[in-house]
């Protein structure tokens, strides 16, 4: 069985989840762990090369790059 067959693969160790840190209605800060969604940057590295080649358009447009810098 190859690496990225198995049902581990794409997800984060434990203890490696993203900690989230909010305020209550008292002010009072809250920590909530939040674990990471199962990902493959093998797909990712797919969509750049077709985007690159011609074959499809890169699914990430220039409004919404520009625009994360807006904020």
């Amino acid at each position: 069985m190859r690496q990225t067959e198995t049902p581990a693969y794409g997800k984060e160790k434990d203890g490696n989840e993203g900690m989230l840190y909010t305020f209550d209605e008292n002010s009072n800060v809250v920590e909530e762990k939040i674990p990471s969604e199962t990902g493959d940057y093998k797909l990712l590295f797919d969509q750049v090369f077709k985007a690159i080649r011609g074959n499809s358009e890169y699914f990430i447009n220039h409004n919404d790059i520009l625009g994360s810098w807006l904020f």
